[in-house]
């Protein structure tokens, strides 16, 4: 707002005072002048009660601006709320503005952290190396062929198939832990337990995080972590998730349908798509079922 049509919306009172000093000086007029015109103060007071009809007006006049000087306060009021208005919408204005700027801020630490951190993801990958084994060396995602199939060896002679299998009696939990750990994970600690323990960090990061601030916004983060996933590489993140490591991460890969672009090929048995959320398969999994 200008200061232009701020002094122009000010009240003057220039008009009430110069009328006000108008009837000051009169009234000393008077004093002076009727004992000089008439010298007897009879004449005098009939002279006065001649003109009885002017005390009248003034006191019209008297009211009068009692009246002018409540419209022109009501005035003033109406243009202080109206500038007060303006000075909220201001404010309001400069709130959005500083809160459209901040969720800018937000979203750039937030992008930067995440990429920074899905950069990690791919380093992690691309560093594997395992040696040693009876099928030569592999490197960076080529190990997760391996361990897949070392996953299915593990339990090749195992009751693991079917939807019959019982999954939730505790016996049976028990049992495919037991496997998992003895004949999967006590050898493959040293490349899969860093591994799952960043990539579990990465979607944890993105789920609790502040912005973005809905689940659909933060879906569409997560599929960046998706699209780096291979076929192998969500096999073996499959059965991780199964046993009592990745329970936790379980639970996330259906929130945000990380297996979505698997390869059910690479399961054990097919039946072993009903342990998981059918969310967890995203699009894939709406498609299987109509």
């Amino acid at each position: 707002m200008s200061k232009n049509s701020g002094d122009a919306g000010k009240v003057s009172w220039w008009p009430p005072l110069a009328i006000f000093l108008g009837v000051v000086l009169l009234w000393t007029l008077t004093i002076i002048v009727l004992p000089i015109c008439f010298p007897d103060i009879v004449k005098r007071g009939q002279f006065g009660d001649s003109f009885g009809f002017i005390n009248a007006l003034f006191a019209g006049l008297a009211f009068a601006g009692v009246i002018w000087a409540i419209m022109l306060q009501k005035k003033e009021l109406a243009l202080q709320r109206k500038e007060l208005k303006e000075t909220r919408e201001e404010i309001r204005g400069q709130k959005e503005q500083l809160q459209a700027q901040n969720q800018t801020l937000q979203k750039q630490n937030f992008e930067t952290s995440f990429f920074q951190l899905l950069g990690i993801h791919n380093d992690i990958v691309n560093s594997m190396a395992i040696r040693g084994k009876s099928d030569g060396e592999c490197l960076g995602r080529d190990c997760f062929d391996h361990m897949l199939k070392k996953i299915k060896n593990a339990f090749q002679h195992e009751d693991f198939y079917g939807a019959s299998m019982g999954w939730n009696e505790p016996k049976m939990r028990k049992r495919f832990n037991a496997i998992y750990e003895s004949e999967f994970f006590a050898e493959y600690q040293p490349y899969v337990g860093y591994y799952f323990r960043h990539l579990y960090n990465v979607v944890k990061f993105v789920d609790e995080s502040d912005f973005p601030i809905d689940t659909k916004d933060k879906k569409a983060y997560t599929n960046f972590i998706r699209a780096q996933l291979s076929s192998n590489e969500l096999g073996v993140l499959f059965y991780n998730c199964l046993s009592d490591r990745g329970a936790k991460f379980k639970c996330l890969v259906e929130k945000y349908a990380l297996l979505e672009d698997m390869d059910f090929g690479s399961l054990l048995d097919q039946e072993h798509r009903s342990l998981y959320e059918e969310r967890a398969y995203g699009e894939s999994g709406l498609k299987e079922n109509q």
